[in-house]
């Protein structure tokens, strides 16, 4: 079950990369929040921030984003914390319920 959530969690982060890339084409200027691409239809969002054990959130920055998948509950929903940004470079860590960041592998 864990590496089924942790597969999920990874995924659903290179679909927000994916949905930023679209959001900043059609804006033409700004990365946006989990909540302007939900509300863009860009991505869903079935469990409020929350999918498969994990917790979602995206962070926008000066010219780039910041978007992070936390398990819920480390060592039972998930071991690894994950982070993605602008560069589309998935990265991934185990930190025991923090949030990954752009020096983890």
């Amino acid at each position: 079950m864990i590496a089924a959530n942790e597969t999920a969690a990874m995924a659903r982060l290179r679909s927000i990369a994916n949905a930023e890339t679209r959001y900043l084409i059609e804006s033409s200027d700004s990365y946006a929040t989990l909540d302007d691409l939900i509300k863009k239809g860009f991505v869903t969002d079935p469990a409020r921030g929350k999918l498969t054990g994990y917790r979602f959130e995206v962070r926008v920055k000066p010219g780039g984003f910041e978007a992070t998948a936390v398990p819920v509950q480390p060592g039972i929903s998930g071991n690894r914390s994950f982070y993605i940004d602008e560069t589309n470079v998935l990265r991934g860590a185990e930190r025991r319920g923090e949030k990954a960041s752009s020096t983890d592998q």
